[in-house]
């Protein structure tokens, strides 16, 4: 294929993705259903510019695709037919990420493609009704595809169009966006970061800690003046489902947690862990109780909140603390949190311990068993 030849094939895949591009913006409406509106001017310029932002970068990575294949291969029906099966697949997937998000609250991810795969119809079953109606969209939008392309192909043959003004536009929304995120995130502007999530692939820009180890911020005053000015936000998630009815109790016992990331409930006896072994024989043992999941952030989560971990996002957005600690700073508890790994990732202490006063989010050693003494020692002092 000549110079000429390929320049045109080069300038149909700007047009086809720019028209693709549109299109991929009006599916992805789709996320905000099931999401509370964004309040204020910044979060919807923010919503705004980071989605075209995104949703733009994976156009973009496609396109550079594509044209290198343009570049090697030089035939302009392979090159138009990998197009048009990259973009209709990816469309589908993209509408079909729409309905996971939307009545899960997550996008398509490792885990549900591994369901799909290995669970089959264990898992998934679907009627018969729903496979033609997903079986037809596909075909849609491969027929859609087809004749824009011949479209573009036919009208637009002999007209070039270069991507470099519209590559410089989109980098300012990129700029835009990502810096009002990183604004955001370090001011705890969770009504604005929280958006982020609504897109698949998402991967904002912060720079909290880098900030603070320059002085710029202070994470923890920043983080307590966004809990003071917080106001209350729609959500996703209705917290406790009813007011709790609580009274303090005459004689109000000492509550001790002792938690071990990863550890085995048969390690517990009198020959690996004999003091703890012996503490659990003067106290309630649940051989009953399960982890709420294989992770720290999920199974602290569900540990202390009593509900499943996908509902941590949610939860974060508010920055709601759980019924257990609300109740306890109730009855006029005093809280001693001391932990080995720091509390700020996972973001614990805007979950679990959002509303413990003075909380110690760090400590010092570098190396695991130097933390676990500085924590013994605190906890002893």
């Amino acid at each position: 294929m000549s110079l000429a030849d390929k320049n045109a094939v080069a300038s149909w895949l700007n047009r086809y993705l720019l028209c693709n591009f549109v299109l991929v913006l009006l599916i992805s409406l789709r996320y905000l259903s099931p999401n509370p509106w964004p309040q204020d001017l910044l979060s919807w310029l923010f919503l705004l510019s980071y989605g075209v932002a995104q949703l733009g970068f994976l156009t973009l990575l496609l396109t550079a695709c594509l044209h290198l294949l343009n570049k090697l291969i030089g035939s302009a029906i392979i090159i138009r037919t990998l197009a048009i099966i990259t973009v209709s697949l990816g469309l589908s997937l993209l509408l079909a990420d729409t309905f996971v998000y939307q009545q899960y609250r997550f996008h398509f991810n490792a885990i549900v493609f591994e369901l799909l795969v290995e669970g089959g119809t264990e898992i998934f079953s679907f009627s018969w009704q729903l496979w033609t109606m997903i079986v037809l969209i596909i075909v849609a939008f491969f027929a859609a595809q087809w004749g824009l392309s011949e479209a573009l192909w036919r009208k637009f043959n002999d007209k070039p169009l270069a991507l470099t003004p519209y590559v410089k536009y989109w980098a300012l929304f990129m700029l835009v966006g990502h810096g009002i995120h990183t604004w955001a995130d370090a001011m705890f502007k969770k009504e604005i970061t929280s958006q982020a999530r609504y897109l698949p692939l998402s991967y904002p820009l912060t720079a909290k800690s880098f900030m603070a180890k320059f002085g710029v911020m202070n994470i923890e005053a920043q983080k307590q003046q966004a809990l003071l000015k917080q106001k209350k936000v729609k959500s996703s998630i209705n917290y406790p489902l009813q007011p709790m009815q609580c009274q303090t109790p005459e004689n109000t016992p000492n509550i001790l947690l002792i938690v071990l990331d990863s550890w085995r409930a048969d390690m517990m006896d009198a020959d690996m862990t004999p003091n703890m072994f012996a503490l659990g024989e003067q106290s309630k043992v649940f051989s009953a109780h399960h982890s709420g999941s294989n992770n720290t952030r999920h199974g602290m989560f569900s540990l202390f909140y009593g509900i499943p971990g996908h509902y941590w996002q949610p939860v974060l957005d508010l920055q709601k603390p759980p019924v257990l600690m609300q109740e306890l700073k109730k009855q006029d508890y005093e809280f001693g949190i001391f932990a080995s790994a720091k509390l700020t990732s996972p973001e614990f202490d805007q979950t679990l311990f959002a509303n413990v006063d003075n909380l110690r989010t760090h400590s010092t050693g570098d190396k695991p068993y130097q933390r676990d003494i500085d924590i013994t020692e605190d906890f002893i002092d």
